[in-house]
């Protein structure tokens, strides 16, 4: 914000942020085993390459789930930011 030669946003800010809190949702507990078992069971046998793909999914249920009202290129850039 203090650079204005960067052309940062506020959505990129609150992006970075939001991808700072949850880039890990992706490590259950007992790590492998929850996300080789656990979670290819609980996604209809959907598997994830890394805990950060996993992690954006997860991110993306929640606020589905829970009807946050967020603003779509918000929640795209977060999930982009956490495949990063």
């Amino acid at each position: 914000r203090n650079q204005p030669d960067l052309d940062i946003d506020v959505l990129d800010v609150q992006a970075v942020e939001l991808a700072g809190l949850c880039h890990d949702l992706g490590h259950g507990p007992f790590s492998h085993l929850f996300e080789n078992e656990f979670m290819s069971r609980r996604c209809h046998g959907q598997q994830f390459n890394t805990h950060e793909e996993m992690s954006g999914k997860m991110f993306e249920y929640l606020i589905d789930d829970n009807n946050i009202d967020i603003d779509a290129d918000l929640v795209g850039k977060t999930q982009r930011l956490i495949l990063s």
